[in-house]
């Protein structure tokens, strides 16, 4: 059986094949024509996403929980009708 020849044979992996460049806030990672993986940045690459909730980091009001995607300055309910215009 003849070894399979790869574009980028120290990975193994072919230009084009689909990666995971390590980054959670870059998408749809490939190797590229110098045998890098590598993403298309996002609106919170450089920032950070830990969660990877899709809300970047400075705004995420809990980036450990992926769950809480609300920011400050959204709308809540607080289940308190006496206040109005509730805010996180």
């Amino acid at each position: 059986m003849a070894p399979i020849d790869f574009d980028c044979p120290n990975i193994p992996a072919n230009i084009g094949a689909s990666c995971d460049d390590g980054d959670n806030t870059t998408l749809n990672d490939m190797i590229d024509a110098n045998c890098n993986c590598v993403g298309a940045p996002t609106a919170c690459t450089g920032i950070g996403d830990a969660d990877g909730d899709g809300v970047c980091d400075d705004v995420d009001c809990d980036d450990l929980d992926a769950n809480i995607t609300h920011q400050p300055g959204d709308a809540c309910d607080d289940g308190n009708l006496h206040h109005h215009q509730r805010y996180v």
